[in-house]
């Protein structure tokens, strides 16, 4: 049905290209694309575009000022028009997104008075502008390996690897946590597919930005003249794809189901919030942690979508109908994918499977699949309203009034999403680590020979400004 490497902390090395899914054949359930738990690759994404001629606006939330380069152009050329001097700064903002990625705020696409989502709002864009100032000054981080202690590996792929760490004296100092992942990839692999290039780029970008207890953080980001490093946070209890193989008829406990996809909404909402589709929801891409709390990682086909996007991207399994008959796509495709997930957290495995692809894809533009016996009645009301073809009609539509509907379904009584949210609800799963460093969970690989080339000439130099 699944295939993972099993240390949650995989590459995705899909060989990029418009159509992500491409060159699945059909196994048993049909194989998945695995991008990887913290992988930073994807398909080929060719909607960048859509930004280079969008004015920089903030949206709710935000008291820094727009900037005044607008204004300063038409001070230093009293006789430039309001046209051409906003046919400037169009210029140049499309010369920032080309060059550093998605990174101009821009206003929101619902307003709200919510004082915690405006919270989250104005953090989201100081930390855009943040990398417009690193980019443009040709930021470089000053931390280097000499701030970690390097631990086993935790994962191998094309581009490099993960590993465990810890930080040395100098990393303390930079108050770095007491155990991290840090992933190394290879700049030379990069610099041959533009594209997956822009993907690091731009989930580099996103990772920096977002700050939420339900998505695996970024400590800090770097490079030498060979590889770049990010340093990520360390959830231990591995991956959700494993947990599930491993559970009795890999069918997990209902009360862990719940939990856990009460914490994935929670994610979404997070997201949404902030115009940001996931588009690869799957275990494989859900991390446990030591205090047993789910967490998203691998955002290789997120993207901030203010209307619609056009691209194929995603599982085969979690893919909406929409994404496969090429109509163009906004956040609800996200939760097409949570009803997949909801099904599969309880059963092992997706609604729609299918040993051949296309018979699948088939299945899915239909909306035809079985509940088990087992399943609750508020389990399948929920899922069947996730399930819905027209997305008018899907429950997390923008037509159903917000997250606040989801969060009243009678499958979540008894969740209480407000200490979830504050990090004061405790999850029902009991982790089998001896403490947050402990890595029992993840297979074994040699151990990593891991070397530091430091400053000097620097031959990818250009295609990685900011980092």
């Amino acid at each position: 049905m699944s295939v993972s490497d099993g240390s949650g902390y995989g590459f995705g090395d899909d060989g990029g290209g418009d159509d992500a899914f491409g060159g699945f054949e059909g196994e048993q359930g049909g194989t998945r694309k695995v991008s990887g738990a913290f992988g930073f690759g994807g398909g080929g994404d060719e909607e960048h575009d859509e930004f280079a001629n969008m004015s920089m606006t903030f949206g709710d939330g935000d008291d820094i000022p727009v900037d005044d380069e607008y204004a300063v152009e038409q001070e230093r050329h009293p006789s430039v028009s309001d046209d051409v001097a906003g046919e400037w700064l169009q210029q140049k903002e499309s010369e920032v997104v080309k060059r550093l990625g998605d990174i101009l705020p821009r206003k929101f696409r619902l307003t709200t008075t919510d004082v915690r989502v405006l919270a989250e709002r104005k953090s989201f864009n100081n930390r855009l502008r943040v990398l417009r100032k690193r980019g443009e000054g040709n930021y470089r981080s000053n931390t280097t390996l000499k701030d970690l202690k390097i631990g086993r590996v935790l994962g191998e792929g094309n581009f490099g690897k993960v590993m465990v760490c810890t930080p040395t004296a100098s990393g303390k100092k930079k108050k770095f946590p007491a155990y991290m992942a840090l992933k190394m990839q290879h700049k030379r692999d990069m610099v041959k597919d533009k594209k997956e290039l822009q993907h690091v780029r731009d989930e580099k970008n996103l990772m920096y930005c977002m700050e939420s207890r339900f998505l695996v953080g970024c400590v800090e980001y770097f490079m030498d003249k060979q590889n770049l490093y990010f340093l990520l946070e360390l959830c231990n209890a591995g991956e959700m794809w494993s947990i599930i193989q491993q559970a009795p008829r890999q069918r997990l406990p209902p009360a862990h189901v719940k939990f856990w996809l009460a914490q994935v909404l929670c994610a979404f909402e997070y997201m949404h919030n902030l115009d940001i589709a996931y588009r690869d929801l799957k275990p494989e891409n859900l991390l446990v942690d030591f205090y047993g709390n789910v967490k998203i990682t691998d955002f290789g086909f997120a993207k901030r979508i203010t209307d619609i996007t056009w691209t194929m991207c995603g599982t085969p399994d979690y893919m909406a109908p929409e994404i496969i008959q090429q109509r163009g796509h906004n956040h609800a495709v996200d939760w097409w994918a949570y009803g997949v997930l909801a099904f599969e957290l309880a059963s092992g495995r997706p609604p729609f499977d299918c040993e051949n692809q296309l018979q699948m894809f088939k299945l899915i533009q239909t909306c035809k699949y079985k509940f088990p016996s087992y399943f609750t009645e508020p389990q399948k009301e929920m899922i069947a309203q996730f399930l819905v073809v027209d997305t008018s009609d899907r429950l997390g539509s923008h037509v159903h009034k917000g997250i606040e509907k989801l969060k009243a379904l009678k499958y979540f009584a008894g969740i209480d999403f407000d200490a979830m949210i504050k990090g004061k609800a405790k999850s029902p799963y009991k982790v089998k680590s001896k403490n947050a460093g402990d890595v029992s969970n993840f297979d074994k690989y040699d151990e990593p020979m891991i070397k530091w080339y430091g400053d000097g000439p620097d031959k990818y130099g250009e295609s990685f400004a900011g980092f």
